[in-house]
């Protein structure tokens, strides 16, 4: 005889099986879902589907069968929220609708790692906030993905937002070997070799030490130049003064490629000095 958990997990395994379904985690019980005993909540016109599992009151049978759900969702590159996220869940729909993203996504989905990937979806995301100009949630989305991803989530999703993975890497996969582009790939997402993102902790002297690690590992690939992000006044303002106080010196060159007052922001290259 088939369980009501087991029809609630066919009827979850069916919901996810659709395109552009956001998948919310109520571990707090505040469904209606919950009132009436169900493992799950679906929303047709938002294609919103709530996974209910209030810890306190749930058997482990119920634990073990979501948590597989859990781990499928993520193996599959989805993503999940939490239902104290109802903010963002609104914003991550119209996202979803607008589907700005989904051509790049599908592009990578079969390339990089799992958590890679699942790193540039959120970082996507950030990006379309940070456009949208929801700085608050621009600052919690750098931080979810840090934290769940570690410092190499947190360097996709600065590449994400300066677009390396829509212009460069996209456009580097399809030019050289599946095996170079591994070993560039994991020198520009792993290593950070490829670029330097300012932060407001940093002063000059902080940031000419960082460029001189940056030159060091531009030296060791054999790269002709490397970039320097800075946005916000703050930052764009110490990585001028940065640039000034290098003027003249012999072992790269630093120019300016592009500036926004308006956001503010700014993107250097510096060109390492071939020595024999």
């Amino acid at each position: 005889m088939t369980s009501p958990l087991d029809v609630d997990i066919d009827a979850i395994h069916r919901y996810l099986k659709k395109s552009g379904v956001t998948v919310i985690f109520d571990v707090d019980g505040e469904t209606e879902a919950t009132a009436v005993g169900s493992l799950y909540s679906w929303e047709p016109k938002d294609k919103i589907l709530t996974i209910s599992l209030p810890v306190a009151h749930t058997s482990q049978r119920k634990k073990t069968a979501v948590f597989k759900i859990i781990r499928k969702i993520h193996n599959d590159g989805g993503l999940l929220w939490k239902k104290s996220k109802s903010e963002v869940l609104q914003t991550f729909g119209e996202y979803q609708k607008e589907d700005p993203d989904q051509e790049t996504l599908e592009f990578f989905k079969p390339i990089l790692p799992i958590d890679d990937f699942n790193a540039l979806k959120l970082s996507m995301f950030l990006r379309y906030e940070d456009k949208k100009g929801n700085k608050n949630n621009v600052q919690r989305f750098k931080n979810d993905i840090r934290n769940r991803f570690g410092d190499r989530g947190g360097n996709i999703a600065n590449l994400c937002t300066a677009g390396y993975f829509d212009e460069e890497l996209k456009s580097l996969y399809l030019r050289i070997p599946r095996e170079e582009f591994k070993e560039y790939y994991e020198m520009v997402v792993g290593d950070k070799a490829r670029a330097l993102f300012i932060h407001h902790d940093m002063g000059v002297d902080e940031i000419d030490a960082e460029v001189e690690k940056m030159f060091l590992k531009a030296t060791k690939y054999h790269m002709g130049d490397f970039k320097i992000h800075g946005k916000g006044a703050d930052n764009v303002k110490t990585l001028r003064e940065f640039i000034k106080s290098r003027t003249g010196k012999e072992k790269y060159k630093i120019h300016i490629k592009y500036e926004d007052p308006k956001l503010p922001a700014i993107e250097c290259i510096v060109n390492v000095l071939q020595t024999d």
